[in-house]
């Protein structure tokens, strides 16, 4: 036997801790959510080119181990 926390029910009025917990929010200061952006935008940049170095030259290599096959499969005149 298993004691589960259940999601509270809206329909029971069980959002009052989450309305409590809106009214301590902190305002975000402009610069702070910027550079935090920035920051994401950075890490998503990086991951996208190191994708792209390991990417291009594995399709570089596909490319020159495939070109034989399709010329010996082409149709003969």
């Amino acid at each position: 036997m298993t004691d589960q926390v259940r999601p509270p029910d809206p329909e029971e009025g069980g959002d009052a801790p989450l309305d409590e917990l809106a009214d301590l929010a902190v305002p975000v200061d402009e610069q702070f959510a910027d550079r935090v952006h920035r920051r994401i935008e950075r890490r998503v940049l990086t991951t996208d080119l190191v994708e792209l170095a390991w990417a291009a030259p594995l399709e570089a290599l596909m490319a020159l181990l495939r070109a034989p096959f399709e010329w010996f499969d082409r149709p003969k005149p």
